[in-house]
């Protein structure tokens, strides 16, 4: 089986993938190190993030991806004959912003995958890859890595069902109006 942990840039995929893979004696795969390390990607001046296609992460997932896996990455794609659980972590939209800032990202990167957390885009490409039953989700918002893992471990032994997250439904009212505030801006910025 392959642990599939998904989620936005800046939801901690990796720190929470490390902590769970040690935990149930997995190995681990970044798949953006490894797409940079062999060079299959571009590289996105304004984000310093490594560019790649779908059909590249399955190569990579079925070539050097063994079973008994943790593997951390914001693309996810259906990989034939391997069982994958995906564990999708979702972040609060207005702390995603002040991580990716402070990570150095440009105004519209930080906007694009803020709108891709807020509408639950890696959740959606997810249960169509692997099917609902096999994706769950897992709101990270104020908790360590450590306690995450620990609750993804809870999901894979079937102990608890995972969060679920609906961001325009369990913001409050203030921080949806801030969210909102803030993608009126941007529209405004660039018409």
């Amino acid at each position: 089986m392959i642990v599939w942990v998904a989620g936005t840039p800046g939801v901690g995929k990796t720190t929470v993938g490390r902590f769970l893979a040690k935990r149930l004696g997995y190995g681990f795969t970044d798949l953006p190190e490894v797409v940079r390390r062999m060079g299959l990607g571009e590289l996105d001046p304004e984000s310093g993030a490594v560019l790649v296609t779908s059909r590249t992460v399955r190569m990579i997932v079925e070539k050097y991806v063994a079973d008994n896996s943790v593997l951390s990455s914001h693309l996810v794609v259906r990989v034939p004959g391997r069982r994958v659980v995906c564990i999708v972590l979702r972040l609060n939209p207005l702390v995603l912003v002040k991580r990716l800032r402070r990570r150095g990202y440009g105004v519209a990167k930080v906007l694009e995958n803020v709108e891709a957390e807020f509408v639950g885009a890696v959740y959606s490409d997810a249960v169509r890859a692997f099917g609902r039953r096999n994706v769950f989700q897992l709101d990270v918002t104020g908790i360590r890595a450590n306690a995450a893992a620990g609750k993804c471990l809870r999901i894979l032994e079937g102990d608890w069902g995972g969060d679920d997250v609906d961001w325009l439904s369990d913001l409050p009212k203030k921080q949806m109006e801030r969210l909102l505030g803030l993608f009126a801006k941007s529209r405004l910025g660039s018409a």
